[in-house]
């Protein structure tokens, strides 16, 4: 049974205001409980419980009960010499109740304000598998300290095992933070192991023959200016290296070049190439700052090859020699470091 009270000042309203109020804390509820039967119960003077049963918007069948002054009777029979007129109409239905608990000879009293309202057990009977047993009441409190002290021994059994588990699950907890703990450090130890390292000495023991081909490329990636942009960068195994792009600020190009210079030591990197289309003059490159500019730089090693692939149908070994072609389908030269190379002019490069 769910029970609940929403208190209402009735003597604070006027009229057939208190109906209205009640009507709509009624439907406010009723709409949360479905009902096929309604009965509207009203215990003081300032409220008809039959006019309220009209007021109340409700598509169940919808009973009242007067138990004040609306009342045409008393809803029990009375001893008119035992009851006053005046209070037989307003018995209400607990008063009922109270009075068949007090006169019903139930085993049980749950009066604690009463001493004298109290039965005693002495005994019971209890009903197991069809048999009865008759218990004394001594029997009764033996019997439930046994079944207390069962309980107090299975509960302690319980809470020990869980208390086991957790101390266990919690020493797996605090090893294996720990080991995550280590792991982190070690990681923050590589990291900064990492970070130490000179990007120099590790071209050299990776590859020294590469180490000026790894500064260029250090240098581009950490150099290059925002209005320099790289269409090619060539570098071939002897040394040679080509850079090829554009740009919008010759100035911008010039401090990139100086870049490159400084951070490549012995590099003999120049200019070679700068141009600028001004659409047939139509561009006037003096004061535009929208004209592109192509630029190539190269350093004497890559003209030194391309010099040397120049002097005709000639490839170059992987020494830097020029030898002759081998015919087609033939084996490379037993004394070559490896397979010939095609000549530099025909090289993708490196983009």
């Amino acid at each position: 049974i769910e029970y609940f009270e929403d208190p209402l000042a009735t003597k604070s309203f006027t009229g057939d205001e208190v109906y209205v109020a009640i009507s709509q804390a009624a439907d406010a509820a009723l709409t949360k409980y479905p009902t096929d039967k309604l009965l509207v119960i009203s215990e003081t003077n300032n409220v008809s419980a039959e006019k309220l049963a009209v007021k109340v918007k409700n598509k169940s069948q919808v009973m009242f009960l007067e138990c004040n002054k609306f009342a045409e009777h008393s809803i029990m029979e009375t001893d008119p010499n035992g009851v006053l007129a005046e209070y037989q109409k307003t018995i209400t239905p607990e008063v009922i109740g109270a009075a068949i608990y007090n006169a019903q000879p139930f085993g049980l009293k749950l009066n604690f304000l009463n001493d004298s309202l109290t039965t005693p057990i002495d005994g019971a009977v209890v009903n197991v598998l069809g048999v009865e047993i008759e218990l004394t009441k001594n029997q009764i409190m033996i019997y439930s300290l046994i079944i207390a002290t069962v309980l107090f021994i299975g509960l302690y059994a319980v809470y020990s095992a869980l208390e086991l588990t957790t101390k266990s699950i919690n020493s797996k907890t605090e090893e294996a933070n720990t080991k995550k703990a280590e792991l982190i450090a070690e990681e923050q130890r590589l990291i900064r192991a990492k970070n130490s390292i000179s990007i120099y000495d590790a071209a050299k023991i990776i590859d020294k023959a590469g180490l000026s081909k790894i500064q260029y490329f250090d240098a581009i990636g950490t150099e290059i200016p925002t209005k320099v942009w790289l269409s090619k960068f060539y570098a071939e195994p002897l040394g040679g290296v080509a850079i090829e792009g554009e740009t919008v600020s010759v100035d911008e190009l010039y401090l990139f070049f100086r870049a490159i210079k400084a951070a490549v030591p012995n590099s003999s990197l120049v200019l070679s190439n700068l141009k600028v289309d001004d659409h047939e003059g139509v561009i006037d490159i003096t004061e535009s700052t929208s004209a592109i500019y192509t630029f190539t730089m190269t350093n004497k090693e890559y003209a030194a090859a391309q010099a040397r692939a120049a002097m005709g149908d000639m490839v170059v070994g992987p020494d830097g020699k020029i030898v002759e072609p081998a015919p087609e389908g033939a084996a490379p030269p037993a004394d070559s470091a490896g397979p010939a190379v095609p000549k530099l002019q025909n090289l993708p490069g490196i983009q």
